[in-house]
């Protein structure tokens, strides 16, 4: 897989409990600080169809590798409340992410290689899509485009955890710059 697309930058997890997932993360396992943007509203492309819907998430860095919790709000059909749907007590994992430098050509080459889009937008940083493959539909993987903004983000994130003193373990995006 990292040969295709290149090194995992991020695992996500969908919870149940942003706050309860990230008390576990800060308090058994000294993961954070957390940035957060609570109740946000998303727009995006669902299996081709815009979608609006209301979701929380947090991204902290744990040793190089991002985490993302993600819980959503509402019933608007996107994958994340597929996932949802799922058993599962509190986290589930729901995708791992590439930042590649050759954003169009990694989606073009994914498509050759059979993975199919299923949500798909974009932000103030840059754009970002999600593919699932048919021999492996449980398993998404999302490539989001590392912008200038976006990668400022990153590091800013990654930065932070570095020294952490477990002050502050829950901090806005905007915090992230």
């Amino acid at each position: 897989m990292s040969a295709l697309f290149g090194p995992i930058t991020q695992v996500a997890f969908v919870t149940r409990d942003i706050h309860a997932s990230i008390d576990f993360y800060v308090n058994q396992l000294g993961i954070g600080p957390w940035f957060m943007a609570d109740r946000a509203v998303n727009k995006h492309r669902y299996k081709g169809q815009a979608c609006e819907f209301v979701m929380s998430v947090a991204m902290a860095d744990a040793g190089g590798l991002q985490l993302e919790l993600m819980q959503t709000h509402d019933e608007v059909p996107t994958m994340y409340l597929d996932w949802m749907k799922r058993p599962f007590e509190r986290d589930l994992q729901q995708h791992i992410c590439f930042w590649p430098l050759d954003y169009d050509a990694r989606v073009e080459k994914a498509l050759k290689a059979g993975y199919e889009v299923v949500q798909d937008g974009a932000s103030a940083r840059g754009r970002f899509i999600y593919f699932t493959h048919p021999r492996n539909p449980d398993q998404v993987v999302e490539f989001t485009e590392p912008t200038p903004a976006r990668q400022a983000f990153n590091v800013a994130i990654a930065r932070a955890a570095q020294g952490w003193d477990g002050k502050d373990p829950v901090r806005p995006f905007s915090a992230a710059v």
